[in-house]
């Protein structure tokens, strides 16, 4: 009897035992929580049921932007009780009835903007300034928005082949009276987007921009004078740029050539505005008494001189096209100390002036990143490099030519001061905004933290003006938002309540964006997600770092990007398997400014490595590349591109103007759907966006002329990319829900 309890009691200690294994291992499962997930199909409702393999392949037509071979399956199953046919069906016609009402919107722009021409026609009114630029702008617009068949008949009508004749004309008048910018927005900007491939609007549309360009840096700023602006620019620094960049830039420059070319057509384009503006003949303001400022030795243009320099710019123009010799580094730089010399002897401009342009000139034959910070923009750059300043806390915008208010951030100096959304900003510290850039203000409303700022604003036009002094403090722009701010000032993440999808705007990365998104994540976990939504439109990238961290919490292992320098070791960052979230649906919305590290975080996540998520949207800019900053003598800084980022299967993401030199169209991120905005619709979802971020004091009686926020559906029927990410993202969430049947 002894032995036979002494038996069970064993076998009852091996089954305590087992089970408190069991438990052991239930326990290390739960403590794992949401992180092992990744493992398992997400289903939250336990509810299996096979999907047919007819369901599985709707879904994958879908998710190839193949609608209409998804309609023609569901056509072949017409009449199925099966509740996914239903929902797939209800998901396609969804699409038809979006892409059928664009169509018709688009039709009924450009039925208004032929009948806008016709009257100009009848009436011959195109001969007027103003006539002719509004010509110009509907035939623009209705090609925009015209088939290809209705855009080749439009161009062939002889009304519109003589407007853009007389445009050409027209923008002429405005360069010979030095509006080059008006030459440009109001005439070539337009002929250019009526015939992109026209090599001739295309370089002149750049000539254009550059006068503009020169014109502005050759005049007092309401944050600098012209003599601030040109201060600590020596040829030392110029030279010890170009000698780095012959080292480590991330291609060897084997030939200085386009280099060459560029500057020294900007150092005559330079001469050409400056000798127009300091004649009388241009409208725009004059610039003798300014260059004065930095050479008090500047005298009117001599005809003569200004002969000799032409056609001493034009012979060594000449000799760089029609050499067959390679231009090497010391041969440029015998031609940048060459044009230094003849300016001497003949234009006379101030030399760091003529340093300044002969370096712009030359860098923009490189790629549009980099370039010399001189020492008047070091501020500045340091400023946007570190991401971290002292404002006040506003975001403004220029609505009917006035800087307004357009949001306020929570608990900030602004927040505050009695300043609400919709106070026009007619002054900074009493000097007026009329004139101001978008970085003019920026640079006057931001300081160092304890300092104030005095703000001339109108809350409505009729209103009386009034000063509000402000004291500065350190601001966090936050780079985590949703679809819509609540009255106090909490973003709103759920875009669909029904179907549990979630929506994540990133507008930026820097150092606080992981944690934000990590904490947003986790939250909306808890409420039960289904699927995401992932914004990066108009997102310029930032911190390389922080766009892994954010891949990270979608993959389980594996490069996520990579650098490869021209010299030295590559680096790589990867990911990292405590940190993956579970494997909920995601679709990815991109645009045309979605640039470097959102290209990074899109590319990842659509990458065949790891197919995570579907990309929605427009082809990125094109911005794979790695810069670095050193310093040059006489406090001038270089940025430069010293490497490209690989995403997972090591692609790069090329830079369209990169890849248009070696006549390819590899460049950018191209997303698996396409959705092509149009102006209008750009411009809608830019307004809807704004109003819905807006943040107001919410004081009664304040007189503040907020606008009224959009619902989720409004959102949603203004936003075609949003429109047709949720349904592919519903198609995702479809299979994620149930496993395939293998028939």
């Amino acid at each position: 009897m002894l032995q036979s309890n002494r038996e069970t009691n064993y076998k009852l200690s091996g089954i305590c035992l087992i089970a408190a294994v069991l438990l052991l291992c239930q326990g290390m499962v739960v403590e794992s929580g949401h992180r092992s997930s990744t493992l398992r199909p997400h289903n939250s409702s336990g509810v299996t049921r096979n999907l047919s393999a007819v369901v599985n392949q709707i879904c994958l037509q879908i998710q190839k932007d193949n609608f209409v071979g998804a309609r023609e399956l569901l056509a072949r199953e017409g009449g199925s009780n099966d509740s996914n046919i239903r929902r797939l069906d209800r998901l396609v016609s969804e699409y038809e009835a979006i892409e059928r009402e664009r169509r018709i919107e688009r039709q009924r722009i450009y039925r208004q903007q032929l009948d806008k021409l016709h009257k100009l026609c009848s009436r011959q009114q195109a001969s007027d300034d103003d006539n002719v630029g509004d010509a110009l702008e509907a035939i623009a617009t209705a090609a925009g928005v015209a088939d290809q068949e209705q855009k080749k008949a439009l161009l062939q009508e002889r009304f519109v082949e003589s407007v853009i004749r007389k445009a050409i004309i027209k923008a002429a008048q405005c360069e010979a009276e030095g509006r080059w910018l008006d030459a440009y927005t109001q005439y070539y900007a337009k002929l250019q987007a009526l015939d992109p491939d026209n090599r001739a609007y295309t370089d002149h549309s750049q000539q254009l921009v550059d006068k503009a360009d020169i014109a502005t840096s050759l005049r007092d700023s309401p944050c600098e004078t012209v003599a601030q602006r040109y201060a600590g620019i020596s040829r030392e620094s110029l030279i010890t740029a170009i000698r780095r960049l012959d080292s480590d830039y991330v291609v060897r420059i084997d030939d200085y050539r386009q280099m060459a070319r560029g500057a020294v057509e900007r150092c005559r384009l330079l001469v050409e505005v400056a000798k127009l503006q300091s004649s009388g003949k241009s409208t725009s303001l004059k610039i003798s008494s300014q260059i004065n400022e930095i050479n008090s030795c500047f005298l009117p243009f001599d005809n003569k001189k200004s002969d000799d320099w032409s056609r001493s710019l034009a012979k060594i123009l000449q000799e760089l096209r029609l050499s067959a010799r390679r231009v090497d580094i010391n041969d440029f730089i015998d031609i940048f100390e060459s044009v230094l010399a003849l300016n001497a002897t003949t234009a006379k401009l101030p030399e760091e002036m003529m340093i300044f342009h002969f370096g712009g000139g030359a860098f923009s034959a490189l790629d549009r990143y980099t370039g010399i910070i001189w020492p008047s923009e070091v501020a500045d750059f340091k400023k946007e490099l570190n991401g971290r300043f002292s404002g006040i806390g506003i975001c403004f915008s220029k609505e009917k030519d006035l800087w307004t208010v357009s949001s306020l951030l929570p608990d900030t100096p602004a927040y505050h001061s009695g300043l609400d959304a919709g106070d026009m900003i007619e002054a900074v510290d009493g000097t007026s905004t009329e004139n101001m850039s978008a970085g003019c203000m920026v640079r006057n409303i931001t300081g160092p933290a304890g300092t104030d700022v005095t703000l001339t604003v109108r809350r409505t036009i009729t209103s009386a003006a009034r000063n509000v002094t402000i004291t500065r403090a350190p601001i966090t722009l936050p780079s985590v938002c949703g679809w819509q701010r609540t009255e106090q000032g909490r973003w709103r993440y759920i875009i669909d309540n029904d179907e549990r999808i979630g929506f994540i705007r990133l507008t930026s990365f820097n150092d606080n964006t992981i944690v934000d998104f990590e904490e947003v994540l986790g939250r909306l976990e808890t409420e039960g997600l289904e699927g995401l939504i992932l914004d990066l439109r108009s997102n310029p990238g930032g911190v390389v770092n922080a766009a892994a961290g954010v891949v990270d919490r979608f993959v389980e292992k594996g490069i996520i990007v990579s650098t490869r320098p021209r010299y030295g070791m590559s680096t790589y960052l990867s990911a990292h398997l405590e940190n993956t979230h579970p494997d909920y649906p995601v679709v990815v919305l991109v645009d045309k400014a979605s640039a470097s590290a959102a290209e990074i975080v899109a590319g990842a996540l659509q990458d065949p490595k790891y197919k995570r998520g579907i990309l929605v949207g427009e082809r990125t800019l094109g911005k794979g590349s790695v810069q670095t900053v050193v310093h040059l003598p006489g406090g001038a800084m270089l940025k430069y591109t010293m490497a490209h980022y690989h995403l997972p299967s090591g692609r790069t993401v090329e830079s369209q103007g990169l890849v248009e030199v070696g006549n390819t169209n590899n460049w950018g991120i191209i997303p698996d759907i396409q959705v092509e905005l149009t102006k209008d619709e750009r411009k809608t979802i830019a307004q809807i966006r704004r109003s819905n971020a807006a943040l107001t004091r919410g004081v009664p009686g304040n007189g503040s002329t907020a606008k009224r926020k959009s619902s989720s559906s409004e959102a949603i029927d203004a936003d075609p990319q949003l429109a047709v990410g949720l349904l592919v993202l519903k198609s995702k969430m479809l299979r994620a829900s149930h496993p395939i049947a293998m028939n």
